[in-house]
């Protein structure tokens, strides 16, 4: 009877050491801390209808006695999924281990996210495959300065199409493997009318270059362009006006005399000038009012 007293009284003791030792009372989750980097994944939901926004977490444990928890890196790679938002958090204290939470929403909503969609399996149902991602690169380094590498693998997710298999169906037409199309055929041969049209463009070219050379070479407007070289400010006029006044251009005849009257005033010829002004603004036209005898009267004095 002693000795079963003896033993009960010992084995509470280890249990009541047991439980200080560990630090059972300050909820601090004991001594216990991991002798090498743990890792360990979720995807939450695991199986989503397209474009659902996920998420994904890494917990890593360490003894930060033996790893510094400031190297501890995560590198995912969720192609062809897409990081919405990220978060990392650090728990210390969970015993003598620090655990470190990396969080990410993924999405995928682009075109290379289609074929992780099911297949169509019949004609009422759609055979939906597990997707797996790249696994993740966590880098880390130790006390004594080694790098420590390891990979974290993803749990396999689903994604199902938002459409049922009838809408699917419809969208995705499909040819019998035996159907060959017939081979095209025309009532006229192509080439044969883009070479007609080629050489029909060809000649209207050439046509309108023709015809706008001839009309250009026909305006005696062009003649007007011409300088006349060597000649007075006043005989140049003069001559403007007799050449407008021989193809019966009577503005351009007024423009010219009214330029001559202003030359000859500029050289102090009032007289003359007047008499040009008054032959530019007459009602009757200038030729037949008596430019020639005012060309005469210049020329004969020398005035031009």
């Amino acid at each position: 009877m002693a000795l079963a007293v003896a033993t009960l009284a010992v084995s509470a003791l280890a249990v009541v050491v047991g439980l200080f030792a560990r630090g059972w009372w300050r909820s601090t989750g004991g001594s216990y801390a991991p002798s090498h980097v743990l890792a360990t994944s979720t995807i939450s939901p695991q199986s989503s209808l397209f474009g659902d926004l996920l998420t994904a977490e890494v917990a890593v444990a360490i003894d930060p006695r033996r790893v510094d928890p400031e190297t501890v890196r995560l590198d995912p790679r969720f192609g062809p999924f897409t990081i919405r938002w990220q978060r990392a958090d650090v728990e210390r204290n969970v015993g003598r281990a620090t655990i470190l939470h990396f969080r990410y929403g993924i999405e995928c909503v682009v075109a290379a996210c289609v074929p992780l969609l099911g297949k169509r399996a019949g004609s009422d149902s759609i055979q939906t495959k597990a997707v797996e991602l790249p696994p993740a690169r966590l880098s880390a380094r130790s006390r004594s300065g080694t790098t420590l590498i390891k990979l974290v693998a993803w749990p396999p997710l689903t994604v199902h199409s938002r459409l049922t298999a009838d809408e699917i169906g419809f969208s995705t037409p499909r040819v019998a493997p035996w159907f060959r199309p017939p081979s095209p055929s025309w009532r006229l041969n192509p080439d044969l009318v883009g070479g007609l049209s080629l050489s029909v463009a060809v000649l209207l070219l050439l046509g309108s270059a023709v015809l706008v050379t001839s009309v250009a070479a026909d305006d005696t407007k062009l003649l007007r362009l011409r300088r006349l070289p060597r000649l007075s400010p006043v005989e140049r006029a003069l001559r403007l006006a007799e050449h407008a006044a021989a193809n019966g251009e009577i503005d351009e005849e007024r423009k010219a005399l009214e330029r001559l009257a202003e030359e000859l005033a500029r050289t102090s010829r009032t007289d003359l000038a007047e008499r040009a002004r008054f032959l530019a603004w007459s009602e009757r036209d200038p030729a037949s009012n008596g430019l020639s005898s005012l060309a005469e009267t210049l020329r004969s004095n020398g005035a031009s």
